[in-house]
Order: C-alpha cells, then structure tokens, then sequence
C-alpha cells in the first residue's frame, strides 16, 4: 500500500479520545440502555432489533469521535420494488426476530447500511419497527378471530411475553390488547 494510502486508513481508523478517560457520552448510553431489558432475565434478543442497536451505536461513534461526516447529498433512494416486497416477506416470515440485517440486506442485494437507509426511506420507518407493526397487526387479527389467551398470541407473535406485546400494542395502538379485544370482538 502506498504511504497516502496508509495514511488515508489510518485517518478513518482514529477515534478523537483521551486515553484514560471515561467518556461521558449520553447518546451511547441511552443506546446501550436499549438493549438492557432485551438481554436481561434470560430473555433472547430480536436479532434484528440488537443489529439495528447496534449500527447505530457504531455510525455515532463514527461520526462522533471519528473522521466520518454525514454527506449532505448523500443519494437517500427508495429500495426497488422487488426489494421492499422481498425484505417485507422476510421480516412477516420471522416475526419471531431471528433474521438479520445483514440477511435482508443480502436478500435485496445491497450493504447493509443502504438497505436500512433505503428500507427507511421506502417505509418511513426502521425494518425492527416495520416488524414490531406487523406484530401488532397479527396480534389485532387473533385477538379480533380467536379465543386465545393473552399470553399465546404474544408468544404466536413474536413478542418475548404478554406484558411486551402490551406495551408495544399500547403504545402502536392506544390501548391495551385486552381492552382492543372487547372492543372488536366478533
């Protein structure tokens, strides 16, 4: 490698920081902190919701203490149409939370740092919050058609538990699963 190249590397490679010195950096923080309750009391993780954590933990260090700048005529083009359809079958296959960014970013043929910024410009949102919506909307449908226990459809959902799909639904929909329930039953 020539000598600009090097230097060039090692450029991107150099994090402004004190060694020694805690840094105290709210944004990591709160990033971390996101994570907490999704790994503690033996609870397994939505992969796609730790990567999405976890690139954006990486972009702010990046762009924080690194040399990385945002662009600001960075291309924020929309995935195809193929794309979209196959990323959104993927994710309503695995509810669940066991696919990857880097799963859908391969089926859409793309890296995965453009395939979230493409899937987000397609959306409006996120693909953990496209999934945590489609868990919802499946949770509305067994609520509305089947006898089901709160606890079995959180489970058929994808949700770790009843109180996390309550949550979630309640902050998507307003109110609590078991309230929507006696209001659209059938």
């Amino acid at each position: 490698m020539s000598d600009d190249g090097e230097r060039a590397r090692c450029q991107e490679d150099d994090l402004r920081h004190e060694p020694g010195k805690a840094l105290q950096d709210p944004v990591a923080r709160h990033l971390l902190l996101a994570i907490r309750p999704a790994l503690s009391e033996g609870r397994q993780a939505s992969a796609l919701f730790v990567d999405y954590v976890a690139m954006a933990l990486a972009a702010h260090v990046a762009q924080t203490y690194g040399r990385l700048r945002t662009r600001s005529n960075a291309n924020t083009g929309a995935l195809a149409p193929w794309q979209e359809r196959r990323a959104k079958e993927l994710i309503a296959a695995n509810l669940s939370g066991n696919i990857t960014l880097a799963d859908l970013a391969n089926a859409c043929q793309l890296s995965i740092r453009h395939f979230t910024r493409a899937f987000r410009a397609s959306t409006a949102m996120s693909p953990h919050a496209w999934m945590l919506q489609q868990r919802v909307e499946k949770a509305k449908h067994l609520l509305r058609s089947t006898c089901q226990t709160l606890a079995a459809i959180a489970l058929e959902c994808g949700f770790a538990d009843q109180s996390h799909m309550t949550r979630v639904f309640q902050r998507s929909v307003g109110i609590p699963p078991g309230a929507w329930r006696r209001l659209h039953r059938r």
